[in-house]
């Protein structure tokens, strides 16, 4: 029966008798109850004596192994609170009787048959609040952002496919890789690990470079999530004992993201890692990248030739291929034929043409170059030289009018020279045709929602990290906080040090001087190596000693060689402006206008856009008022409200040209309104005479 709750409350006078007819056609109890006719408490307690459930008003004890068998997510966004496991029964506390599939879902994950235990939801509420951990899961939802991925079971021995793929394609599966892939989006990883252990499977996500523990499921449930990937990956199922490659593209939140998929066999079962590449960075700027204003100069100096070679170096990982990117999006036009060979191609872009290595068929980095070269490139981009053939082609053809894009495997800009010697280039050749080596590694942003501002003695400075400095320093320090998942980092920036090869430092090359000779060279050009620029990136603000010592050698960097100004503790720059605008096209008006004279940064949407304030602490703010999601006046509301923003210049603009708007802005604390369409001199001059202090 489906109406014993509502007949009761009928028959007590709770209900009046027409309620039935309004829900003929419907379960009644369940209608009831999702409408909230009556009090949870009421329904509840009524169901749990008609259907033989128990009732509890209270919860006083939670088993916590149970709790730690799933992420805290999964629990709060099911609203319920697992109360004990014993023999092959696990015990749910719920205020929904009707959540089947939670119900099968805790089944199969724990191999239990599970009984529901009604309490009233205000109960499971306070639980859940009382049992949130510092590093709290953030929650989505991937039932609709995922539901049509297939899935196929991992196959064993005793197993045959047809029982695997029936297996597989159980909710509880598809639920279960879903929730680990979209935790893993959302919280910005770039791989997620699945490890079968000897007694566990333990999933890691790795966050700005470092590796973090998210979950813990049973061990006999790694076959499922196994095969579930392959499929995804479109992988052999039945092949375990050789490690596989695969890849799939999914849709989140409007943003089409590529997984690269490895399974490799271990004595414990198949562990995968999947890299996470998302192709909205596909369209990053040189200048969102981190490098220092001197840095960027001296690239867009290389890029100033038509020909030649420019280097990316640095270890695995370090933001080469990001950076190359970079570089084709500012160089790309319709009059330009841009192509690349890489290995593999990670993310596609528009306008250019990009082939994959393919070593098997015969599709080598040196065999594609030299089709390239057929195929009237202007500008060609190689993934990696890694040997003498790739090497004297990629040479040569940036000898013969090309621009060449490269990476090589060097821990720093000098060593880069040292590499195409071993190689077996001619000096001479490296000389004529190298524009600039840019080497860099990344390093994790300091939180800015709980960094805390601090003065360290030059004594402190010496013990802790070997630097030399006359007077103490101010710098931030990490906390963690519920924003970084306690961390105290939040995103990551490239560090760099920037060889631009100058007529002094050619002819050098050219003899295939030593390293000695090469850095004598630079010294005389006021050459900034990586360790100094790190150590210039803590004392702006941006990250800190531990994490710079953590990526390069700053031991024995002098302050005083970071040109600190002592007053405030932060390097001379030019100043920054941010571009808060939904429309790509005024973005790219207002970069062109003040790039010159201000570092320029971009945000296409509101939210964003106070992330961006927060972290890059811009000194003015072009703020646009009509944008979906977070309009302008929300955003000014909260940097206004944010004590590490309040002071921020914020110039107003809008394409409703009324008093009222006019008047809202500067009541929420607009320094500045310009209605749009604008002169562009207008927007030049008033962004100038904020930022001098005049209006």
């Amino acid at each position: 029966m489906r109406d014993r709750v509502t007949l009761k409350l009928i028959e007590e006078g709770v209900l009046a008798p027409s309620i039935l007819q309004e829900m003929k056609d419907a379960n009644p109890d369940r209608e009831i109850f999702k409408r909230k006719l009556v009090p949870d408490e009421v329904f509840l307690s009524k169901y749990a004596e008609l259907y033989g459930y128990k009732f509890l008003e209270k919860i006083d004890r939670v088993d916590d192994e149970f709790f730690n068998l799933l992420p805290y997510a999964f629990w709060k966004k099911r609203k319920v609170v697992p109360l004990k496991r014993e023999a092959n029964k696990a015990y749910l506390a719920t205020a929904n009787p009707f959540d089947i599939e939670t119900f099968k879902d805790v089944e199969f994950i724990t191999e239990s048959h599970v009984e529901i235990v009604l309490v009233p939801e205000r109960e499971i509420k306070r639980v859940l609040e009382e049992k949130r951990p510092k590093e709290e899961v953030v929650e989505i939802s991937f039932e609709e952002a995922l539901e049509n991925l297939q899935v196929v079971e991992y196959r064993t021995e005793e197993q045959t496919v047809l029982d695997l793929q029936r297996l597989a394609r159980e909710p509880p599966i598809i639920r279960l890789v879903n929730f680990i892939l979209l935790e893993g989006i959302k919280k910005e990883a770039t791989d997620i690990h699945i490890e079968p252990l000897k007694n566990f499977t333990l999933v890691r996500f790795r966050i700005d470079g470092v590796l973090y523990e998210f979950a813990k499921f049973p061990k006999k449930i790694h076959p499922s999530i196994v095969s579930r990937i392959k499929i995804m990956g479109k992988m052999k199922l039945a092949e375990r004992r050789k490690p596989q490659d695969g890849e799939a593209t999914i849709l989140f939140e409007n943003r089409e993201i590529y997984l690269r998929i490895s399974a490799l066999p271990s004595i414990y079962g198949e562990k995968v890692v999947l890299r996470i590449l998302d192709y909205s960075r596909v369209g990053l700027g040189l200048e969102d990248l981190g490098f220092l204003p001197e840095s960027l100069r001296l690239i867009k100096e290389m890029l100033s030739s038509r020909y030649g070679m420019i280097l990316a170096t640095g270890p695995t990982g370090s933001g080469k291929t990001t950076t190359l990117y970079a570089i084709l999006n500012r160089i790309k036009t319709g009059e330009t034929n841009i192509i690349t060979v890489e290995d593999p191609v990670e993310y596609k872009i528009e306008g250019i043409t990009q082939v994959e290595v393919k070593n098997e068929q015969g599709l080598t980095f040196a065999s594609v170059l030299r089709s390239i070269l057929r195929q009237d490139p202007d500008v060609i981009l190689v993934g990696e030289i890694r040997d003498k053939e790739t090497t004297e082609i990629a040479l040569n053809a940036a000898l013969t009018g090309h621009l060449v894009l490269s990476t090589l495997h060097t821990n720093n800009a000098v060593s880069a020279f040292q590499r195409f010697y071993s190689l077996g280039s001619n000096p001479e050749m490296v000389s004529e045709v190298l524009r600039g080596v840019i080497a860099q590694r990344l390093v994790r942003k300091i939180c800015p929602y709980c960094a805390e501002e601090v003065v360290l003695t030059p004594e402190e400075l010496e013990e802790r990290w070997g630097l030399i400095a006359s007077e103490p320093v101010k710098v931030r320090v990490a906390r963690g906080c519920d924003k970084c998942n306690g961390s105290g980092y939040k995103g990551r920036t490239a560090v760099e040090e920037v060889i631009r090869i100058s007529d002094a430092l050619r002819p050098v090359i050219a003899e295939g001087g030593g390293a000695g000779r090469i850095k004598e060279v630079l010294k005389e050009e006021g050459f900034q190596s990586m360790s100094v620029n790190a150590v210039k990136k803590v004392l702006m603000g941006i990250t800190t000693f531990d994490e710079a010592a953590r990526v390069v050698e700053i031991r024995g960097v002098k302050i005083e060689e970071t040109e600190v100004v002592k007053e405030t503790g932060f390097v001379e720059t030019r100043k920054k402006v941010m571009v808060i605008d939904d429309s790509p096209t005024l973005r790219k008006i207002v970069k062109s206008l003040l790039s010159d004279e201000f570092e320029v940064l971009e945000a296409q949407n509101g939210k964003e856009g106070f992330e961006k304030v927060i972290s890059e602490r811009p000194d003015l703010v072009i703020l646009d008022v009509m944008m979906p999601e977070m309009d302008g006046f929300e955003v000014l509301q909260q940097i206004r409200n944010y004590p590490e923003t309040k002071d921020t210049l914020v110039l107003m603009l809008t394409s409703k040209n009324t008093l009222e708007d006019e008047l809202k802005g500067f009541e929420l604390g607009a320094d500045d309104y310009l209605p749009k369409p604008f002169h562009p001199e207008k927007l030049v001059a008033r962004v100038k005479a904020l930022l001098s202090g005049r209006r």
